[in-house]
């Protein structure tokens, strides 16, 4: 219990960024037991329930019919589905798993929706390692997947879903104001459409876009790169001379406080604003949004779409810039260090990192074996109103989208945190981009300074 509460205590201080030495240095790291090819099998006479906690909806992304059909296959396994929230908010699902470890929670296969979560959480000692399987079943994580999860030299978790970041458009707003579909643009057609689509005022009006208080869109100016598109370059210093930085925040000044054609910051931030309600009551036009939403625009039991969807690339810096450049992560599936099943566990997550996966239908997989046509084809299957998806346009965006090579390190939330502090001043107009830019290479550089092994 000591332990457990130790290791909370100890990630409330990373993510919050609190603490000068947060993160980890590429020292010590917490050692676990880690998941031993030699444990015993489940048999369908003796089945093992595995606990499964994470965010998602189980309803809305076809996850119950995807436990049951891993049932179906592998009869000594039950899946005990636990939800960590009712909204599916990944980032409060973490609050929410964080407290459960500090309790000893009964944990077999727990979930992080990006990349310095599952960082942090594996430096802190709260994943095995899933080496021995690996070599047990001869599996090369670099070879099926198109994220590499080694931390530190072991594999903590496997990849799900594949996120790649896209720009999702209202077709119905489009045609209304005569605009065609984005094939290759810059960031300032996007706020250009934008004041083209914002109609009406007060209660009432129609924004052009909206965006997220997520980390990358502070940096959307620089993750659309195919390299130094983080805090870090390839080396490991910092990255703030880029002026994508400066440029990500003028481009949400632009169209928050400027152009007034995306939902200010204020207002996002204090009535708590979600993509979702905003994008499915098309009170915003368009939405940069990952790729997980594509299922969800043709409907599902929370939310119903009663327009059409058509999809753009992630919009580039200036004409002369590569296209097709987005972001791009996984969520992680790993297993609790406290797990009594580890083997079992393992099992579940490599089935659901692969063919699971592509029969869900809702996700794309960073499974390098899938077929892409197949998995779109299910996708359209398993929305509500698959008339609501243009096809063409997602598949134009699929067919040119590329991801850059990031350098993220395990104290990545610690630097995104700080960002955002000075970017927030900048928003709400407390201080001018010069000011905001000077105190946020100072204090990333103190971070990455403080991290130094």
């Amino acid at each position: 219990m000591r332990k457990w509460l130790a290791v909370l205590v100890a990630l409330v201080v990373v993510i919050a960024g609190c603490s000068s030495n947060g993160g980890d240095k590429g020292g010590t790291e917490t050692k676990t037991e880690p998941a031993k090819a030699s444990e015993s099998a489940a048999t369908a006479e003796n089945p093992v329930t595995i606990n499964f906690h994470s965010w998602h909806i189980l309803e809305n992304e076809n996850l119950k019919g995807t436990i049951e059909q891993f049932e179906k296959t592998h009869p000594g396994i039950k899946i005990n589905y636990v939800p960590l929230v009712d909204n599916g908010d990944a980032t409060e699902s973490i609050k929410k798993l964080d407290l459960l470890v500090s309790s000893d929670e009964n944990l077999d296969i727990v979930v992080f929706p990006d990349t310095p979560k599952y960082n942090q959480h594996a430096a802190m000692g709260i994943l095995a390692s899933m080496d021995d399987l690996l070599k047990e079943q001869n599996i090369s994580v670099k070879d099926d997947y198109k994220i590499d999860t080694t931390f530190n030299g072991h594999v903590y978790a496997l990849p799900g879903k594949y996120v790649e970041y896209m720009v999702l458009l209202n077709k119905n707003h489009l045609d209304e104001a005569g605009l065609p579909v984005p094939t290759d643009w810059t960031w300032d057609d996007f706020n250009a459409y934008a004041k083209k689509l914002t109609k009406g005022e007060g209660a009432t009006k129609r924004y052009g876009a909206y965006f997220h208080t997520w980390p990358v869109f502070f940096q959307q100016a620089v993750v659309n790169q195919p390299t130094d598109n983080g805090f870090l370059k390839a080396d490991g210093s910092s990255n703030m001379d880029n002026p994508g930085f400066a440029k990500s925040l003028e481009i949400l000044n632009q169209a928050m406080n400027i152009d007034k054609s995306a939902y200010s910051y204020a207002d996002v931030t204090s009535q708590k604003m979600h993509y979702r309600n905003v994008y499915s009551a098309q009170t915003a036009s368009m939405i940069p949004i990952g790729n997980w939403m594509i299922v969800e625009a043709g409907g599902n039991d929370k939310f119903t779409y009663n327009h059409t969807t058509v999809f753009a690339p992630y919009p580039k810096n200036s004409k002369d810039d590569p296209s097709g450049y987005t972001s791009a992560s996984a969520d992680y599936y790993g297993i609790a260090a406290n797990s009594k099943h580890k083997k079992e566990a393992f099992t579940f997550i490599r089935w659901l990192t692969t063919e699971g996966i592509v029969f869900q239908g809702s996700q794309f997989p960073s499974w390098t074996k899938a077929d892409m046509n197949q998995v779109v084809d299910n996708m359209m299957k398993f929305a509500k109103r698959p008339e609501l998806i243009d096809k063409t346009s997602l598949m134009y965006v699929l067919n040119h989208s590329k991801a850059g090579v990031p350098n993220v390190p395990s104290y990545q939330s610690e630097l995104e945190t700080a960002f955002i502090k000075e970017a927030e001043k900048y928003l709400l107009g407390a201080q001018d981009i010069d000011t905001t830019m000077k105190a946020a290479k100072e204090t990333i550089q103190s971070i990455i300074d403080a991290n130094k092994p």
